[in-house]
Formats: structure tokens, sequence, C-alpha cells
């Protein structure tokens, strides 16, 4: 599920920031092309178990947002499930709690759901997903009145899942993250980044993703980095 990251980097400011998305671009396809040289020497499946695509699945995992331009990490600790529904899409539900680590108590929630639909081309599979769902928000200062904010989010992504071994799979993905808050209050994001998964054993995965978020209506931009385990049920 590669389309139901919250944007951590909550911060609003009013300036467009699009040149990290070409310094970006380059990394995330050179990713992608090394991949694909490394499946070239993989052994051939008719539907590579090596990714999570089409499997049925719990997972846990641990994020970490380094902001730039903020002393205080961003963490976050996330439960999803993926269920195949038909032949070549699945549905996904992910539950996210997020936390600052500064004075302001900033904490939020978010609860959404995934669809994510593929093809298989050589063992290679290629998606498109979309999430809809919905965010709290809570923030509380000493002697200033608590702010909450409760809305909608959205997200589309992209990506293809590339076998590499057996039980091995590098996906390289970019999602876009909004809301339907005002355009101007909206945290507007992009984000670029290769996860790899790996079944250690016939029911159990680890995996670990990194990549960058670029935030459009500000210069709070990070790197993300994420742990996590899966289990097939």
């Amino acid at each position: 599920m590669f389309a139901t990251s919250a944007n951590l980097s909550g911060y609003k400011a009013y300036e467009i920031n699009t040149m990290n998305l070409t310094k970006i671009t380059p990394y995330l396809l050179a990713t992608a092309a090394a991949a694909c040289v490394l499946h070239a020497d993989a052994p051939a499946t008719s539907d590579s178990s090596a990714g999570t695509l089409g499997q049925r699945y719990g997972e846990l995992s641990f994020t970490d947002q380094n902001i730039n331009h903020v002393s205080s990490d961003a963490t976050s600790l996330d439960f999803g499930v993926n269920y195949p529904i038909a032949k070549h899409i699945d549905l996904g539900g992910n539950y996210t709690y997020l936390w600052f680590h500064n004075n302001y108590h900033q904490r939020s929630s978010v609860l959404d759901t995934a669809a994510t639909v593929y093809t298989t081309y050589a063992g290679i599979k290629p998606f498109v997903s979309l999430n809809l769902g919905y965010e709290w928000d809570r923030f509380t200062e000493t002697g200033f009145y608590p702010y909450h904010a409760n809305y909608g989010v959205w997200g589309l992504g992209a990506g293809v899942e590339i076998p590499v071994k057996p039980t091995v799979a590098i996906t390289p993905f970019i999602s876009y993250q909004d809301d339907f808050q005002e355009s101007a209050r909206s945290a507007q994001a992009y984000d670029f980044g290769v996860e790899v998964n790996y079944w250690f054993q016939k029911a159990w995965a680890v995996f670990a993703d990194g990549g960058y978020q670029a935030v459009l209506h500000s210069h709070y931009d990070a790197w993300v980095w994420t742990i996590g385990l899966r289990q097939k049920f």
C-alpha cells in the first residue's frame, strides 16, 4: 500500500517548491533501472510472491520523518491490511497515529482506505492506486487555546513492483497527497520513494522504504524512513 501515507509535514507557508521534484526524479529512475537489471537475472514466475500485490496480509510499521528547517522529527505508527478483492485489484485499510517531537503536543490520526489496480508483465507489476480517508489534528500549547481540525484526505499513487529474488521485491513509487481543505491551508505533497520487501518465512516479511516528501505550500520538505513487519492471513 503506497498511496496511504499521511503528510506529516503539517507546517503551512506560502511558497511553491518544485525544484526538489527535479532533484529526486533521477534517483527514482536509476533505482527502477537497477531493479530491472536484477530482475532480468531472477527466475521467471507467472505470479511472483516476492512482493505484496495480490497478497492478503496485515502490517505494522514505524516511520520517522526528518523535516527540513525543523529541529524536531515527526514519528508515526501505522497499522494496515491488504486484501485482493478481484484479479489485479487490491483493497487496503490503514490507521496512522503520528506526533511531532516538540513542545506543542501536536498529534494527528488518519484513517483511510485504498484501492490498487495492477497488471503483470514478465513478472513485473506496474500499479496505480487511490486512497480516501479522514484526518483528526490536535495541537495544544501552554497559554494558548487548543487547536482542532478534522478534514477529509485523498491521494494518488503509482509505481512498479519488481521481484529481484524469489522472496525479495523492490518497488519504486511516487504519490501525491492532498486534502479537502481550501488550497491555501492544504498540505499538498509529492512523495518519492523505494520499498524493499523480504519474505523471510512463508507468511512473514520485513520491509523498509526511504523517500523524499516535497510539500508544495511550504519549504518544510522531509526525508522519510519506514521499517515494518507483514504477516499473511
